[in-house]
């Protein structure tokens, strides 16, 4: 398990918020962002998204609480704050994140996290619910789970007959070009090292 902050979303937030890469970068981040969730679910990998959503009332709260504490008052910086003054555009750009990488494969929750336990509960349940479907998923669609010893059985049949395919396909392209028919170097099945 691996838990990412901000992680490969920092084009479509941070750097476009602040104006650090310019609109056509941010813009192809999306198409990226929703590929490469694609390959890591494809490849079996349960992509669980969660945005805490806090109101500009309550962020600006949380951060005058921090300042007055003396434990945690060293997280608290002048961009904080510029940041609660700007609210509006990090709405902006949170809502188009949201829309543009919303995917059937990796759907975002969005979580009212004004309420630590409340906060917690839904994110608990969200786990627990992407957890067991994956669960299912493997148990009883193993072919399109590609790293389970299930996905490996129901596909054996398959890989063997692609790699005969394969090694047909090998020797009538050496034999089309001439080449000898007999070196074994020409013809490694699909799959396997030399």
């Amino acid at each position: 398990m691996a838990l990412f902050d901000h992680s490969w979303y920092s084009r479509v937030l941070v750097q476009r918020v602040e104006k650090w890469v310019r609109r056509k970068e941010w813009e192809r981040a999306y198409g990226e962002i929703n590929e490469l969730e694609r390959w890591l679910t494809d490849d079996g990998q349960v992509v669980v998204k969660f945005w805490f959503h806090i109101s500009q009332a309550e962020q600006r709260r949380r951060l005058k609480k921090m300042t007055k504490d003396p434990a945690e008052r060293w997280k608290v910086e002048k961009e904080d704050w510029r940041r609660n003054r700007r609210y509006e555009r990090w709405v902006e750009a949170v809502e188009d994140m949201l829309a543009r990488t919303d995917t059937p494969a990796c759907p975002w929750t969005v979580v009212a996290a004004t309420d630590a336990r409340w906060t917690r509960l839904t994110v608990f349940r969200a786990l627990v619910e992407r957890m067991q479907r994956a669960l299912d998923r493997r148990q009883h669609a193993p072919a399109d789970v590609s790293r389970t010893q299930l996905a490996e059985e129901a596909t054996r049949a398959d890989r063997a007959r692609r790699a005969s395919e394969d090694l047909a396909l090998q020797r009538s392209t050496a034999r089309d070009a001439g080449l000898p028919l007999e070196d074994p170097a020409f013809f490694v099945p699909s799959g396997e090292d030399r």
